[in-house]
């Protein structure tokens, strides 16, 4: 339990920092940093740690009492 909320709270977090990130490029007028940095960088770590924080989230919502066998595994 504690290593999933570990895993979501990084993930918010570097989310927060990329953020951050893209809105410096954009107050800086850097358009070539935002297009070709910020967007890949988001892309990338939703495409690949979002969706696994969606699964943890979807797999606690989810009641698998009497079928534990059939519960997805999040790796």
């Amino acid at each position: 339990m504690k290593m999933k909320i570990a895993v979501i709270l990084g993930v918010i977090h570097m989310s927060l920092g990329i953020v951050l990130r893209g809105f410096n490029n954009i107050y800086f007028g850097k358009k070539v940093d935002f297009a070709f940095e910020f967007v890949p960088q988001l892309i990338i770590l939703l495409a690949m740690f979002g969706y696994m924080d969606g699964l943890i989230v979807t797999k606690w919502l989810t009641d698998f009492t009497g079928r534990e066998g059939s519960a997805p595994s999040i790796i």
